[in-house]
């Protein structure tokens, strides 16, 4: 496995035994402070990723119409996982299944749990558990915003990514990171500049406190 995902691997880790995970896209190298070809591809000043909140108000969860996912499949990991980062894996992922065994609306270990199966490449698995999640907290727009990745950027389903945008974006309507990721796919996808504007500019319109950043991203596009 390449240090830089192997590194990647243990701070995710990390960060689940802490109830906070950010996963930002592997296939960004780039030190965020280097800017100097924003202007050429479009790319957006806001760091997006897969989030999984680290404190949930319960009151939001609800009773799911489904049943939960199965969690006893097995590991197939990528070529690039060493025995190390195998076995690191195995371990967290054993404590996430007993959790949301022990308790299926366990939340933050379900979305944990599918951040692991999306970095294992099981985009089936991880579609499954962010359905399901999608149903426990419907309110939200996290498990949305997720499963329009995928589609998107893992499946190359550009139709089903977008209706995943959207709900994402009804649930949404006071997160940067919703706008910034919308606006993304529109550019990286669809190569709709235009509508990816718009996107930016709703944004502006709903959350002024960060027009500034949203801006910034929006006049970086291609004209």
């Amino acid at each position: 496995m390449p240090n830089s995902r192997k590194y990647l691997l243990v701070a995710f880790v990390m960060l689940v035994g802490l109830g906070i995970v950010v996963w930002n896209v592997l296939e960004v190298e780039k030190p965020v402070e280097d800017r100097s070809d924003m202007a050429n591809n479009g790319t957006s000043t806001i760091s997006t990723g897969d989030v999984a909140p680290g404190a949930v108000d319960v009151s939001t969860i609800v009773e799911p119409k489904r049943k939960p996912p199965v969690v006893d499949s097995p590991l197939l990991f990528p070529k690039s996982f060493d025995a190390k980062a195998r076995e690191m894996a195995t371990k967290e992922i054993a404590i996430l299944e007993a959790s949301v065994t022990k308790d299926p609306k366990d939340l933050n270990s379900w979305l944990s749990l599918a951040l692991y199966r999306k970095m294992l490449d099981d985009f089936t698995g991880a579609l499954d558990i962010w359905d399901y999640t999608s149903q426990l907290q419907p309110g939200s727009s996290l498990s949305f915003l997720n499963m329009g990745t995928v589609y998107a950027y893992h499946l190359n389903d550009n139709v089903k990514g977008e209706a995943y945008f959207k709900e994402a974006m009804e649930r949404g309507q006071m997160e940067v990171n919703v706008y910034d990721t919308v606006a993304r796919f529109y550019v990286d996808r669809m190569k709709d500049y235009d509508k990816a504007r718009l996107i930016y500019d709703k944004g502006i319109e709903a959350m002024p406190m960060y027009a500034g950043l949203l801006r910034q991203s929006r006049d970086l596009l291609p004209q």
